[in-house]
């Protein structure tokens, strides 16, 4: 997903400067829509790839955690030779 983000963004953000090159010319009605629909487009594109990097972020933390609470475990096991808590 993250990789059709920069993707969208990219084509947008082309898409935008080609559209905007052409505001000053003959074309001005067609350079517009195209502006504002590679904005849109680019806007879209960032947003998905902020989501999943977001995502992204969520699931390394959650891996840590985990692996965090394995190595308490261990860690008390080899204090104590149990895997309990309770002493």
């Amino acid at each position: 997903m993250r990789k059709f983000g920069w993707i969208l963004f990219a084509v947008g953000a082309s898409e935008f400067l080609i559209g905007g090159a052409g505001l000053d010319g003959p074309t001005f009605a067609s350079s517009a829509i195209l502006t504002v629909a590679s904005f849109l487009i680019a806007a879209v594109g960032y947003k998905l790839r902020e989501n999943s990097m977001r995502k992204e972020r969520k699931i390394e933390a959650a891996k840590e955690a985990i692996q965090r609470s394995k190595e308490i475990t261990f860690n008390m096991w080899v204090k104590s030779c149990r895997m309990d808590e309770s002493f």
